[in-house]
């Protein structure tokens, strides 16, 4: 991330858990080799590929590792490249790749492994879900077999943090190439401390140790070779309560998104402790509105379902103030480049309010109440994910919804293939969870064209706000340049903001190592162990 991160040190892991008692990181304690940690997750991914997926997998910065890394202070480090240079105009950036660094199929992470890979990711007609992040990147020169240029249209002060995210992990070209379309199912190849075993989607993942791996980041950790534990384990359990009968069962070591219902319950077992994080770096909960439809041409439209549900409500029921608190503009307040005034400036709940905006759009009321439009009732489709949280609060919505009289009807399927529906963009919501550590998140959601932009979005003075942002000369003109765009987007209700999360993290005191600094990140795969 920028080094404006270091500025969430203090108010990351606390905001909305100062109040918990039992929120600690794991202490670092005599590490035995060997071993296995099983992890628990809500969700899959429908390939585990960087430039195909649209879901980052748990394991993604285990298997694949970044040119940096970003560390606790908000700076970025050497991992794959030991050094980097800008120069003095700010239209090149050239990396030494760090000698040695071998992907799990025993060729080179080199120069031309890295151009590779970033050619692929900044590609328009590709499907990398960031793509348009490397729009600035002009060309990729490979200097030698262990130095690499990146070429750029305009200087880019953002583009480090962009190359940190999970997204931006190296994979082996020639595993790419020669699996086809296999790749992501049945072979992963990167160069992290841990290496892709099986994967059986929506259900196991099973990854082994890299006994080669020899370069850690040092920024990360002090074990710089292989990993200590054995094998690591991903377990998807969408349903809540199966997940926590399973932590209690001693089948899970770590539980991540655990439901806050149970945290009262559990905080007092000697068996866990608990950790929190923004969720995804900065994840926002939000109602995607089709621009594609008629009914949501009119902003004021859009301003009336804004203002028709109950965020506060939403926060306070089902995430108890904890694992979420409401949002009212689209970046956290955590990040610089959020707009300071977005709750002043936002919608407020207020049935009234909605209806008397509906009513000037024209969207009367019949003798039941009922919304209508072309002479017949208003009825709208949502699709929504079936994680807990989601399908709680689709009813929420549901409800707010008819209070005003407009009917909702939902459809709810795995996140996976909720995600992949969406691009046939045929609702008129989307129940989404949107998450990313860096405030060019808007680019991919909301520039023309962009592949993440399920909204159809196409508004010239807010692609505008967007690329003047990307383009700022400076760390501060960037944060003002996107705390514009947040402003502009919530002053045109392009979608409707709901929580900010927060993950609420169970984890065995068997384990050790395992931990998060104040900017969300986890601790490094080589300094995790557990009792055997």
């Amino acid at each position: 991330m920028f080094s404006r991160r270091a500025a969430i040190a203090a108010t990351a892991g606390a905001a909305g858990f100062a109040a918990l008692p039992n929120l600690f990181r794991v202490a670092a304690q005599e590490r035995a080799s060997g071993g296995r940690i099983t992890f628990g997750i809500s969700y899959d991914t429908a390939v585990f590929d960087q430039l195909t997926s649209g879901t980052s997998p748990l394991a993604s910065p285990w298997v694949f590792e970044n040119l940096v890394i970003r560390a606790e202070d908000g700076s970025y480090q050497p991992w794959v490249a030991e050094s980097w240079e800008t120069s003095e105009d700010g239209l090149e950036l050239t990396f030494k790749i760090r000698p040695g660094v071998t992907f799990h199929d025993g060729t080179p992470l080199d120069a031309n492994a890295v151009k590779w890979f970033y050619d692929a990711a900044r590609d328009p007609e590709g499907q990398h879900i960031f793509s348009n992040s490397y729009a600035s990147v002009s060309d990729i020169v490979v200097d030698d077999d262990l130095t690499v240029r990146f070429v750029f249209s305009a200087p880019s002060v953002a583009f480090l943090d962009t190359i940190a995210s999970s997204f931006a992990g190296i994979i082996s070209p020639t595993a790419y190439e020669e699996a086809g379309d296999n790749y992501g199912v049945n072979v992963v190849v990167g160069s992290g401390p841990l290496k892709f075993s099986e994967w059986t989607p929506n259900d196991t993942m099973v990854l082994v140790r890299n006994e080669d791996y020899a370069w850690a980041p040092a920024s990360k950790t002090e074990n710089a070779g292989p990993a200590l534990i054995d094998e690591a384990v991903v377990r998807v359990i969408p349903e809540a309560a199966t997940a926590i009968a399973s932590l209690e069962a001693d089948e899970l070591d770590v539980l991540y998104g655990m439901p806050v219902q149970d945290y009262g319950r559990l905080r007092e077992d000697d068996r866990f402790t608990f950790l929190t994080r923004p969720k995804y770096g900065g994840a926002l909960l939000h109602l995607k509105i089709n621009h594609g439809r008629p009914v949501f041409g009119d902003v004021n439209v859009r301003r009336a379902f804004n203002h028709a549900i109950d965020r506060e409500g939403i926060a306070a029921a089902i995430y108890q103030n904890i694992a979420g608190e409401a949002a009212y503009g689209y970046l956290p307040p955590h990040f610089p480049a959020h707009y300071p005034d977005a709750q002043s400036i936002g919608y407020q709940y207020d049935p009234e309010e909605a209806k008397r905006l509906l009513d000037a759009a024209g969207f009367t009321a019949s003798d039941d109440g009922s919304r209508m439009v072309d002479g017949a009732p208003l009825v709208l489709k949502m699709i929504s994910t079936n994680r807990s949280d989601e399908m709680a609060v689709a009813q929420v919505i549901q409800t707010n919804l008819s209070e005003i009289g407009v009917q909702l009807e939902i459809e709810m399927n795995t996140p996976t293939a909720t995600f992949e529906y969406s691009r046939t963009g045929e609702f008129d919501f989307y129940l989404a969870l949107w998450g990313w550590g860096s405030p060019d998140i808007l680019n991919s959601s909301f520039a023309t064209g962009a592949d993440s932009n399920r909204s159809g979005i196409s508004d010239p003075e807010l692609d505008k706000l967007l690329a003047d942002a990307v383009a700022a000369p400076s760390m501060d003109e960037l944060n003002a340049g996107y705390a514009e765009a947040d402003k502009y987007l919530i002053e045109n209700a392009m979608w409707v903001p709901l929580i900010f999360q927060t993950d609420l993290i169970a984890v065995r005191t068997r384990v050790h190592g395992f931990e998060f600094n104040a900017l969300g990140d986890p601790s490094f795969p080589t300094a995790w162990s557990v009792d055997n």
